[in-house]
């Protein structure tokens, strides 16, 4: 589980697209944000969240992952040990690696 890895598949994927906009967003929501880095994790909440992205993915032919403001919110607001955990639910909701989302060739609708 490398989520230095999921993250800059993510960034690659932005600087080849028309993304600007979310990633002025992304950048707001970073630098503004509360951002707790303590040891608790809710295990509840990062398997709601894990959904929230699992059904993000799922959905961006409607509504792609860059315009979706709970993405933004999780990737912006959630600790590193929280988003290790939102990683490991994704696998289990989904079954496949966030970061082999991302590398597969139907990932251009993010």
């Amino acid at each position: 589980m490398n989520l230095f890895y999921v993250f800059w598949n993510i960034a690659q994927y932005l600087s080849q697209s028309n993304t600007y906009y979310f990633c002025e967003q992304l950048l707001v929501a970073l630098l503004s944000a509360y951002r707790y880095e303590g040891t608790k994790v809710k295990d509840d909440t990062a398997k709601s969240e894990a959904k929230i992205l699992s059904n993000a993915i799922k959905n961006a032919h409607k509504k792609p992952i860059n315009e979706d403001d709970e993405v933004i919110r999780i990737l912006a607001t959630r600790s590193k040990l929280h988003l290790q955990a939102v990683y490991k639910h994704y696998k289990e909701i989904s079954g496949k690696n966030l970061d082999e989302v991302l590398n597969t060739t139907d990932a251009p609708y993010i």
